[in-house]
């Protein structure tokens, strides 16, 4: 992922288009590229690095997929919602081929420089919230949006990709974790038992067999992660390091 978004970088793409991505789309390579001014990288078989400016705009699309946390805030999405069973059933009244764009270009860029006049004439209104990974992005254009009437497009997302699946798997994992207790220490093969039990963070550990030193490794960075954090209640916090590593689940009372 990073080589091939320091090519984007080399190449000054205005777009990057990722197509068809499939289960949980999270990397932290692309995550940071989201919201970052500039990239930086070595150039594949050289020794050299290149930074350069990052003006890309990234479009993914995927079908029956979820997000992680991180890039759920880093993203707008638009759902697009299949009622017939099979794609190929649809019927299209309009075309969106690239000659009826070209044919209509003059209207479609006419409407919107309309919609950035009037907000602009009066007095440039800011959005009912913001996105504080794009804020000046977020002032400009969801003012321009929102202005015009069609709802603030920075809104959080009421579907069931950008949902924090993580976040919720979390607070179902330290509430198996506590059963009932009040202060509880379990190691991390017990930890993986419990959500393998629960059906949790399936993207990351499979229903079944030892796990892989791959998702063994991303699901203790993600465990990681909540280290000391507050989680439906809980406070959890990893002790030890290595092999005798622990994670403690603590309930909190106000």
């Amino acid at each position: 992922m990073r080589k091939a978004l320091l090519a984007a970088v080399l190449e000054a793409r205005p777009v990057i288009f990722f197509d068809n991505a499939k289960k949980h789309i999270t990397s932290e390579a692309l995550e940071g590229f989201l919201s970052s001014q500039d990239y930086a990288g070595r150039i594949l078989g050289q020794t050299k690095t290149f930074r350069g400016e990052n003006n890309a705009v990234v479009f993914i699309t995927g079908n029956g997929c979820t997000v992680s946390p991180d890039m759920r805030r880093r993203s707008l999405f638009c759902e697009l919602f299949l009622e017939v069973e099979r794609a190929e059933d649809l019927v299209f009244q309009n075309n969106l081929e690239v000659p009826m764009l070209l044919e209509r270009r003059t209207e479609i860029l006419t409407a919107l420089w309309a919609l950035i006049r009037d907000w602009d004439k009066d007095m440039r209104p800011k959005p009912s919230r913001s996105n504080s990974s794009f804020p000046d992005w977020s002032e400009i254009i969801g003012g321009i949006v929102e202005h015009a009437g069609y709802g603030c497009p920075l809104e959080t997302p009421q579907i069931e990709a950008a949902a924090d699946q993580d976040g919720t798997d979390m607070r179902a994992l330290v509430k198996a974790i506590a059963n009932g207790a009040k202060l509880k220490a379990v190691q991390f093969e017990e930890v993986v038992d419990l959500a393998r039990a629960g059906g949790l963070f399936e993207w990351c550990i499979p229903p079944d067999g030892d796990l892989e030193p791959r998702p063994k490794a991303t699901f203790a960075r993600l465990l990681k992660g909540y280290d000391r954090r507050l989680i439906g209640g809980y406070r959890l916090t990893l002790l030890d390091k290595g092999r005798n590593r622990r994670f403690q689940v603590e309930a909190i009372t106000k």
